[in-house]
């Protein structure tokens, strides 16, 4: 594998918390945004470890707007088809926007969803309510960035779009912890 950047070992301790419930038994996950695959590689490694457990991951390979320069860019999509190439069938990949393809995939059959694609709070906005109905009752969200771009205007940073997710969802989530990154159970149907 080969990985220039790493944005996952932070997030270790909370993700081992709260997802390792999946651990050994089937289960299928979202993840929207990918970049190189090291966050594909841990979850498939330490979470999805049943035979039939399935990532299915979503991204542009184009990098957001704040990553549009990073020289990582270059070859992005292939190196990240080289990191997860050893895990075969279990990784199922989208090339696109998250919102042509969130619409596509069925609802209620996500164990849980790791939402880290745009910074850009209209487009985590959408993130968010479109995977909404994808994660089942019970199951897991994790919103990432909640505190990034400290210092950038509100339109440009994830903050203000999980908030009003949060306030539109009040009473159909248990948030598990809010730091860096959100995560919350789904305790409620999108009607109820």
């Amino acid at each position: 594998m080969s990985f220039t950047i790493d944005w996952t070992s932070g997030h270790v301790p909370v993700w081992r918390e709260h997802l390792g419930r999946y651990a050994g038994m089937p289960a299928l996950a979202l993840e929207v945004g990918c970049f190189e695959g090291r966050s594909t590689c841990w979850f498939l490694e330490n979470i999805l470890t049943h035979p039939a457990s399935q990532i299915v991951c979503v991204d542009t390979f184009a990098g957001s707007a704040e990553l549009r320069d990073m020289p990582q860019l270059e070859g992005l999509q292939a190196r990240f088809d080289d990191n997860v190439r050893a895990f075969g069938s279990k990784v199922v990949k989208f090339v696109g926007a998250s919102t042509a393809v969130l619409p596509l995939l069925a609802p209620g059959a996500f164990d849980f969803a790791y939402i880290d694609g745009s910074h850009a709070a209209a487009d985590v906005f959408s993130d968010l309510v479109l995977a909404w109905r994808l994660v089942k009752t019970g199951g897991i969200l994790v919103l990432d960035d909640y505190e990034w771009g400290a210092g950038n205007p509100e339109r440009d940073r994830p903050k203000i779009a999980i908030d009003a997710f949060l306030a539109s969802f009040e009473r159909r989530y248990q948030i598990l912890t809010k730091a860096y990154q959100v995560l919350l159970t789904k305790t409620a149907r999108d009607g109820d």
